[in-house]
């Protein structure tokens, strides 16, 4: 079993999900910058409790944001974590 955790957005009723944008000229950034947001990409999971909880009270900057710290809007008081398993 693999186990991981998710982000549910309690308002919207839906899981928080992942985009990625290529960072063209990258010379002082992330290559590639994650962005948080409810949408129809991929779901965002995060390896650890403790990682997911992080995430949903903080954001980054998209100039370092990458997947373990995307960037986000969200307000943490409306997310919850959820424990996701994989059999």
């Amino acid at each position: 079993m693999i186990t991981k955790y998710a982000l549910y957005d309690k308002v919207k009723k839906s899981y928080i999900e992942f985009m990625a944008t290529a960072n063209e000229d990258a010379y002082e950034s992330v290559g590639v910058s994650f962005s948080l947001w409810n949408g129809e990409d991929q779901i965002w999971l995060a390896n650890t409790y403790e990682r997911a909880d992080y995430v949903r009270k903080h954001s980054t900057e998209w100039y370092n944001a990458d997947y373990n710290t995307p960037e986000h809007k969200l307000n943490a008081n409306d997310i919850e974590i959820r424990k996701v398993v994989f059999e």
